[in-house]
């Protein structure tokens, strides 16, 4: 447990909550960010386990069905593309635990909206822009299921009434492939009653339904920091052009005046350029945050 508070040290409550907050729990689901807390580190690396297990198991059996398929280019393509599928699984399941550090300082970021400008930065049009952003992500966290979702379903589930209904797999196995599973493949075992047929579909259902989890948790993941960047930009170079202002609004404050523009201080006034390295310093700092 003291190893697991180590590894954990850098997740604060604060962290976890931005985290739930810009993917509810896609991330655990697809192995991209587990939760270590007390109450869900022993779930976590159960399904890690099993997940990675699970996923080399698949990995074994594809192999060995492009071996069989090897007379055949199309069936051997097929199940090659799907050796792939699962490779890239298994990468995203190592890669993305090892820069977890790396995740938590970007979710600290994200979680104080990269950089707050001091009270003389105007809000509104970057708090319509917030909301905006807000509403794309919902969008895209829906697009992105729902396509995977619909490939999976296509693949495992519509695709062999598909090959079915035009003649395809007649025979039970073709190479020691089995040709009636919803994805031919070989298998290490014999299926040749009603329980083997339901265990191999289900467990093609499942290294399926794993598989949408970890690449829908993966792209949402890239596609967010995009948007996000996309959005802090915007608000970077609108700071900039704004840059005056904002400058003009720190030395009222400072000299107890009330200037309305730059125009009518003197450019050699030291408070002014004062407040304007000020703001400058900002836009360094916010830009900074944004690359990290």
């Amino acid at each position: 447990m003291d190893f697991i508070q180590r590894i954990d040290a850098e997740c604060t409550d604060e962290v976890m909550e931005t985290l739930y907050q810009q993917y509810g729990y896609a991330l655990q689901i697809g192995l991209a960010f587990v939760s270590l807390r007390p109450k869900w580190w022993i779930l976590s690396i159960l399904q890690t386990t099993f997940y990675i297990g699970y996923n080399l198991y698949f990995e074994f059996i594809l192999l060995k069905t492009t071996i069989q398929f090897s007379e055949d280019l199309n069936l051997a393509s097929q199940s090659a593309h799907f050796f792939v599928l699962t490779l890239l699984m298994f990468l995203i399941m190592i890669s993305y635990p090892m820069n977890r550090n790396k995740f938590i300082d970007l979710m600290k970021v994200v979680g104080i909206n990269y950089f707050t400008y001091n009270d003389f930065y105007e809000t509104d049009l970057v708090d319509i822009w917030h909301k905006e952003t807000k509403k794309l992500k919902l969008y895209i966290l829906v697009t992105v299921s729902g396509y995977f979702g619909v490939c999976l379903i296509v693949g495992v589930f519509i695709g062999p009434f598909i090959d079915q209904y035009q003649g395809y797999n007649t025979e039970d196995y073709f190479n020691g492939v089995y040709m009636k599973a919803p994805i031919p493949m070989w298998f290490p075992y014999t299926i040749d009653n009603i329980y083997a047929q339901v265990i191999t579909a289900l467990s093609q259902y499942l290294i399926g339904s794993m598989l949408v989890g970890v690449i829908v948790g993966a792209d949402l993941i890239l596609i967010f920091q995009s948007v996000d960047i996309l959005l802090q930009m915007k608000i970077l170079r609108n700071s900039i052009r704004n840059l005056e202002t904002r400058a003009v609004g720190l030395y009222n404050r400072w000299n107890g005046t009330t200037v309305k523009n730059g125009k009518e201080i003197s450019k050699d006034d030291k408070v002014f350029v004062k407040a304007l390295n000020f703001c400058l310093k900002e836009n360094v700092q916010h830009h900074r945050n944004v690359s990290r």
